[in-house]
């Protein structure tokens, strides 16, 4: 990994470290990806590199695609701004761009220097979900994307035990309970029973056995659920199980 040191402000790190994250954004419901366009465009504000007070303006901002927005002689030839148009639900003209700018512009006017560009959609930030999530949406969205990602790893299940992300995470943890619940049925047994059985009862196995086999979700997870003790306790007594 290329490193670097930067002698005059005293610094040292991976050149890219932290720098890019991936996050799924809703595209069916337009409020989210707009969102997503003020708060990129109002990350300077944020910054502090373009101050209101001394009446500096965004769109003299010049590393942005913010200008190029309101000025089409400013875009290079692959770039294309419809899709971000349709969304703000305004025309690509001059009347149209000038509607944009006072949109933006009076949230860099009425809005803190740190809060400017941020909000909330339905009580999802997405400012959490930049740092710590993995989709913007609503959550008819994540659903919809558990589903594509329970598709992948019926298909690639080599490569889902290589790779954790996120996503399959939260697809592995509905799983789990999906198949905790069903487990529980089928022994004909309610959450308070497991506390009166032993840990390494027959029936806390065979459910332990199936999630495990199934999921990636921690032992300490299954081992919390079914009141099996330790994890280790998990692990053995599902070893156990499968030999012949």
């Amino acid at each position: 990994m290329l490193r670097v040191t930067l002698t005059k402000h005293r610094l040292r790190g991976h050149v890219f470290a932290g720098r890019y994250k991936a996050v799924l954004v809703d595209g069916d419901d337009p409020a989210y990806f707009t969102t997503l366009l003020d708060y990129l465009h109002l990350n300077p504000v944020r910054a502090g590199l373009v101050h209101r007070e001394r009446g500096e303006v965004l769109a003299a901002y010049r590393w942005s695609s913010w200008p190029g927005y309101l000025q089409p002689g400013l875009r290079q030839k692959w770039w294309e701004p419809s899709r971000a148009f349709g969304a703000w639900q305004l025309e690509d003209s001059v009347a149209g761009r000038g509607a944009l700018r006072r949109r933006v512009e009076r949230r860099m006017a009425a809005e803190s220097t740190v809060e400017c560009g941020l909000s909330e959609i339905a009580g999802q930030s997405l400012q959490s979900a930049l740092r710590r999530g993995w989709y913007f949406g609503r959550e008819s969205f994540r659903e919809w994307l558990l589903e594509k990602a329970g598709e992948q790893l019926g298909s690639h299940r080599k490569k889902r035990q290589n790779y954790l992300g996120p996503e399959i995470k939260a697809h592995d943890m509905a799983e789990a309970q999906r198949l905790l619940r069903e487990g529980l049925a089928e022994q004909n047994l309610r959450p308070r029973d497991l506390a009166q059985l032993k840990k390494g009862d027959a029936r806390k196995v065979a459910i332990a056995e199936s999630i495990r086999r199934t999921t990636s979700v921690p032992l300490a997870w299954i081992a919390e659920q079914l009141q099996m003790g330790t994890t280790s306790n998990v692990s053995q007594t599902c070893r156990r199980k499968l030999k012949p």
